[in-house]
């Protein structure tokens, strides 16, 4: 299908857990052909003592911006996060919401995810140009589900660029098995079932876009849900 579906997915993903929110889908994301034989799976973003599917003690975490006094500026936070060494992201500055470092996953370790609390990870089975950001919702995820339909946004580099974005999108699906990452999925808004080939290639494939994605927890379940906020660059 691309090269990144391409006989590369051979281990399980992540999953998580976290509240709720939802929108209209983003125009022109690439479609899953049929005819596709290689499996796609979805991280589970579930701590390495829970068992998938099973239930948790955890409470959901409330989200709680960055206390104002300390929020830094876009160049306070620019100078703390870049070394002016690669052009990799290295940061998400939400002005007034949440800021977060950004690292890479390592080379073919696709189910990586950072355990600092306020760090976000790149997928890096996503597209080229689409920036794929992951995090548990116990961790840097629940500043997620502070992002409204119209936030902006900016990622970034180490050689101290930006890019703005927008949000366009907030989706948020039930996974039909929470224990497995290859669900079926189903949208919270519009019912529509979504296979997980469906979801990566709605939410990871496509024209320049970032998505955010994180887990809804529910039901005494870490892992009942995911959230999927997409942005989109602003020109």
């Amino acid at each position: 299908m691309t090269r990144r579906l391409v006989g590369m997915i051979s281990a399980a993903f992540f999953a998580c857990s976290l509240p709720t929110l939802c929108l209209p889908n983003l125009a022109r994301i690439a479609p899953v052909k049929a005819e596709v034989q290689h499996q796609v799976f979805l991280p589970l973003l579930i701590k390495p003592e829970e068992t998938a599917g099973g239930s948790t003690t955890q409470p959901t975490p409330t989200p709680t911006p960055t206390p104002e006094p300390t929020f830094p500026t876009l160049e306070e936070f620019i100078t703390q996060v870049t070394s002016g060494q690669s052009s990799a992201w290295r940061g998400f500055y939400a002005d007034g919401k949440f800021t977060a470092r950004i690292v890479q996953q390592p080379p073919n370790n696709y189910s990586f995810i950072s355990w600092e609390m306020d760090v976000l990870t790149q997928y890096m089975l996503a597209e080229e140009e689409v920036v794929g950001l992951l995090a548990h919702n116990t961790h840097a995820g629940q500043y997620y589900f502070l992002l409204r339909l119209g936030d902006q946004f900016y990622l970034v580099s180490d050689d101290k660029h930006t890019r703005l974005y927008q949000v366009r999108q907030i989706d948020r699906y039930q996974a039909l098995q929470p224990g497995s990452n290859i669900s079926d999925y189903k949208n919270l808004e519009t019912g529509e079932i979504l296979s997980t080939a469906q979801i990566f290639a709605r939410y990871y494939m496509g024209e320049p876009h970032v998505t955010l994605q994180t887990c809804i927890a529910q039901n005494g379940l870490a892992n009942w849900g995911r959230l999927f906020v997409v942005a989109s660059p602003v020109e």
